[in-house]
């Protein structure tokens, strides 16, 4: 609960003010702690409900835990498929805190796109995304390569397979340094927008890239699909026996170094044993 103090005479009001404000910041980090273990376990409803609570009761906090406050109330939104609810929340926070860091707002603006790709308007989500990485080019790596990945899914969704395919393309190229697992999807989607073109060839390169450059992610139980998915769709027949082979062998190099990789080693062995 937000703690008032009272401090009688003229002199002691500003005093009185900061002591307030910082008994407030105290207890409302508090507060948003309780509530972030709410919204890690998954506990939206509750979660969103404690949000709120500390916008209300610490309307004099510091600007930060206000603004993150709300912002974790869109996300709780977010996560209810509540998207409609969700956006206006996060764009009125972009509003109300123009003051915030860069990488805050672009965030706030890509989180906006999120709700959107949510509520299935890929146009309109297109156009948030975009909104990032034109206002905010300065903002971290990995919210102005989500943002860009974000813009070649929308695309994709839109059947654009060919811009969808450049946006992808300009994930790989500008931000090498982003999250592996992200960079991988990136490559695999290249892949299926070519496909999708009937460029088979390319198609088949673009996955044979996924699994050689991102296979050691098959380490991470969360990215192994990816790096399955693009093996799946590699087409032998559009490769020499040897093209093949050297692919299933060095694939085989690359990861047998890690444990994880069993199954997935089993399944290069096997192909590679259809080859004698």
């Amino acid at each position: 609960m937000r703690k008032v103090i009272v401090v009688m005479g003229i002199g002691l009001v500003g005093a009185a003010l900061v002591f307030a404000k910082a008994s407030d910041d105290t207890e409302a980090r508090k507060d948003f702690a309780a509530a972030k273990v709410l919204l890690d376990q998954k506990n939206y409803t509750e979660a969103q409900a404690a949000f709120e609570k500390i916008t209300k009761d610490y309307p004099t906090a510091a600007p930060d835990i206000l603004a993150n406050a709300r912002q974790s109330v869109g996300a709780c939104m977010y996560w209810q498929s509540n998207y409609a609810e969700a956006r206006a929340v996060l764009e009125a926070a972009l509003t109300d805190y123009p003051s915030a860091s860069v990488n805050f707002r672009a965030d706030l603006q890509k989180s906006a796109g999120d709700c959107l790709f949510g509520a299935k308007d890929f146009v309109a989500a297109q156009s948030a995304f975009e909104k990032v990485l034109k206002d905010y080019p300065t903002a971290g790596v990995w919210i102005l390569s989500s943002a860009q990945a974000a813009v070649g899914t929308c695309l994709q969704n839109q059947q654009s397979f060919v811009l969808a395919q450049a946006a992808y393309e300009k994930v790989l190229a500008n931000y090498p340094a982003a999250n592996p697992s992200l960079l991988a999807s990136a490559q695999r989607n290249v892949g299926r927008c070519l496909e999708a073109q009937g460029v088979a060839a390319g198609a088949n390169a673009a996955f044979m890239a996924c699994v050689q450059n991102y296979s050691w992610l098959l380490g991470a139980a969360s990215d192994q699909s990816v790096i399955w998915q693009s093996f799946e769709q590699v087409n032998p027949k559009l490769m020499t026996v040897v093209e093949y082979k050297a692919f299933l062998e060095n694939t085989i190099k690359a990861i047998k170094a890690i444990p994880a990789n069993a199954d997935f080693i089993g399944r290069l062995q096997s192909e590679l044993d259809k080859l004698k």
